[in-house]
């Protein structure tokens, strides 16, 4: 995998964890991960990078994602994952 591929897929999954760690609560499929969750300069991310991105997490125990009875796949923090507030 070229420098910038793997730069870029920790570049997303850093976004994705600030992301959840100001929203716990948080579920999305891939289109909306790409529009809402990501900063304005990483919203052209290409999306297998940003898929790659998400299965690290998910393989990490970070997110976890369910398929919906329509097929669609919803990403969220894993349960039991850490979160900010869980040092609270």
């Amino acid at each position: 995998m070229p420098t910038d591929e793997v730069h870029g897929s920790r570049d997303l999954r850093e976004a994705v964890r600030r992301y959840l760690r100001e929203r716990p609560d948080a579920a999305d499929t891939v289109a909306g991960i790409a529009q809402w969750w990501l900063p304005a300069d990483m919203r052209g991310a290409p999306t297998p990078q940003l898929r790659q991105a998400l299965a690290d997490l998910i393989g990490t125990g970070e997110m976890r994602c369910t398929v919906l009875p329509d097929g669609s796949e919803l990403f969220a923090r894993a349960t039991g994952a850490p979160s900010e507030t869980d040092d609270e």
